[in-house]
């Protein structure tokens, strides 16, 4: 609870200095979600909320595909497919970590570029 305070501290003084008044005194209802409660009612690993914890089958390609439908998807990460429905981040092929995600970007970008049409592809 302390550290909630804190950050709640450093939050409020921040909007203060941003010229945004005393937003603090604003503030009807709250409520937090500490990294315990994300644990136990999203099953995150250690209340990361970054992506998909770091287990053997939710590495590299174990991590859910990048689309809905594709052919060869494991039964554990089958869906329908829906058109033009792509998903990049930490959570998505081919993982998390800034690098990994700006990777997983530029391929979507240019699998989206392609099948549209357009003739620019990424530089990455």
């Amino acid at each position: 609870e302390e550290m909630v305070a804190a950050g709640k501290a450093a939050i409020e003084r921040r909007f203060t200095e941003m010229g945004f008044g005393d937003v603090g005194s604003m503030i009807k209802h709250e409520f937090v979600i500490d990294p315990e409660e994300w644990a136990t009612r999203y099953n995150i690993k250690n209340g990361a909320v970054f992506g998909l914890s770091h287990g053997l089958l939710q590495l590299a390609c174990f991590r859910p595909p990048t689309q809905t439908g594709l052919p060869a998807t494991p039964w554990w990460a089958d869906s329908p497919k829906i058109e033009n429905l792509y998903f990049v981040g930490a959570s998505t092929r081919p993982g998390n970590g800034v690098p990994l995600v700006m990777m997983g970007v530029a391929v979507q970008f240019d699998n989206i570029i392609r099948k549209h049409g357009v003739g620019v592809v990424s530089k990455v």
